[in-house]
This record gives structure tokens, C-alpha cells and sequence, in this order.
């Protein structure tokens, strides 16, 4: 955050992007039954989440590293071992418990092997359980 307040790029932090980023909407429409959602800093600067409504199953919401597994997604929401901003960390799961409460979307968590050994794999011919 201080490389954003004080406008210089380190490392990979690239000022312009970030503004840009801060700037953006939370939810972009991409196609059809896809929109992008600008969850705000967490796990780093800036974190998206794919929010999908697949015929026949419903919505879904790709959370990636906005959560990283089920054990981060409880109501006490725990921490991951690298956070960027603490504070937006439980945000950004707040918004995602929100957000799947209001369209009843199944969350699929970025790092989550106990979820990910549920799901129907695509030779299944489906997309989740």
C-alpha cells in the first residue's frame, strides 16, 4: 500500500495499474453468464474473482486466492499464510460470502483439495457436484 500511496513501482507493483485497478467497478460483465468481480486488496493489491451462471447448475464463483480453501471461508474467516492486507483479506471474503448468498453460488476455492476431490472432473461430463 505505501508503494501506491507514495506513486512509485516496485517490483512488480506497477503504479498506473493499481490506480486503475482501485479505480475500476466491482462488477464487470465479460459475456454472457460471466462477470468479473473486482474484490478489492487481500492476498495482494488487487484480487478477481470469476462469478459464472452456467445453465443447468446455477452460479458459480472461481474465488481463486480471494480464498484459498474452505478452512479460510468460516465465519471466524482465518487467515492464509501470505496476505498482503489483512483487513481487505476478510473483506474480500465477506463480499464472496455476500455475493453467494444473494445468487446461491457455489464458491469453488482457489487451493481447497478437499473441495477439489468432490468436484466432477470435465471427463465427467460436468461441471461440479
Amino acid at each position: 500500500m505505501r508503494s501506491y500511496i507514495t506513486r512509485t513501482d516496485v517490483n512488480s507493483f506497477v503504479w498506473d495499474d493499481v490506480d486503475a485497478w482501485v479505480k475500476s467497478k466491482e462488477r464487470t460483465h465479460l459475456v454472457q453468464g460471466v462477470n468479473i468481480l473486482n474484490l478489492g486488496s487481500g492476498h495482494s493489491y488487487g484480487m478477481l474473482a470469476l462469478q459464472v451462471n452456467k445453465r443447468g447448475c446455477g452460479y458459480m464463483i472461481m474465488a481463486s486466492d480471494d480464498v484459498y480453501s474452505a478452512f479460510n471461508y468460516v465465519s471466524d474467516i482465518l487467515l492464509p499464510g501470505a496476505v498482503y492486507d489483512t483487513v481487505g483479506y476478510t473483506q474480500t471474503v465477506r463480499k464472496i460470502h455476500q455475493i453467494s448468498m444473494d445468487t446461491k453460488a457455489y464458491v469453488w476455492f482457489g487451493h481447497c483439495v478437499v473441495q477439489f476431490r468432490t468436484l466432477r472432473k470435465s471427463h465427467d461430463g460436468k461441471f461440479y457436484t
